[in-house]
């Protein structure tokens, strides 16, 4: 069984490499150094070894890259990633378009989206907030 930071770094690697993002390209959307980025994709993760035990990525900080590249977190930490689907360019792009909406403007395309017929989350009473 791989570890989480196996994982992490086979994943990590994987989608860089899809995107053609730079570990500093991917640590300024992300808020962290490249070094750091550079530590999650390194063949021995960068992390030490204290007391018989290896050190993690925070999971705050893979959070926040799982949201720089569009994935669910668990898209970097499980091993089934290539079951899962990857969002298309078309819903990246939208959803950096989604991002640069203020709170307000989000809010009312959420609830637009909704109220369109055919929309299962409307219908069952999930999706909103």
């Amino acid at each position: 069984m791989k570890s989480l930071n196996q994982l992490l770094r086979e994943n990590l690697t994987r989608l860089m490499a899809e995107r053609e993002i730079s570990q500093n390209a991917l640590g300024r959307l992300v808020g962290v150094s490249p070094r750091t980025i550079g530590n999650y994709v390194a063949e021995n993760n960068g992390f030490t070894v204290s007391r018989g035990r290896e050190r993690s990525a925070r999971l705050v900080e893979v959070e926040a890259v799982a949201r720089a590249l569009r994935v669910p977190p668990t898209y970097l930490l499980t091993d089934n990633v290539r079951s899962q689907p990857v969002m298309s360019e078309q819903a990246q792009a939208l959803g950096a378009l989604f991002d640069k909406l203020t709170e307000q403007q989000q809010l009312a395309v959420k609830a637009l989206l909704l109220s369109m017929p055919g929309n299962q989350a409307a219908k069952t009473g999930e999706g909103g907030e």
